[in-house]
């Protein structure tokens, strides 16, 4: 049994190949198709309480960010969220 080193390194070039190019695919779409999320949503995220329980009938607290920036009226629809929290984003929502 005769052993030839390029029948061993000849697939790893290959692969080697195949995952920089896929690598450099991944990079160009992950930039192309970037969308820019709306800067409110993540603060308004981060003052709710963060349990993603569901309670307000919204798919989580990000859901629930996104509706509150629709409807300020569903501040409220958050049930663990405490009064001073609910105050904070109200006012932050006069500001912005």
């Amino acid at each position: 049994m005769d052993f030839n080193c390029l029948d061993f390194f000849i697939p790893i070039l290959i692969m080697i190949i195949i995952c920089g190019c896929l690598g450099f695919l991944i990079s160009l779409f992950s930039k192309l198709f970037y969308i820019n999320e709306n800067e409110k949503v993540e603060e308004i995220y981060k003052m709710l309480p963060g349990y993603n329980c569901g309670a307000c009938g919204k798919s989580g607290c990000k859901g629930l960010a996104i509706a509150i920036l629709e409807d300020k009226d569903n501040v409220d629809l958050c049930k663990p969220c405490k009064e001073i929290t609910k105050n904070e984003i109200k006012n932050f929502l006069e500001k912005h």
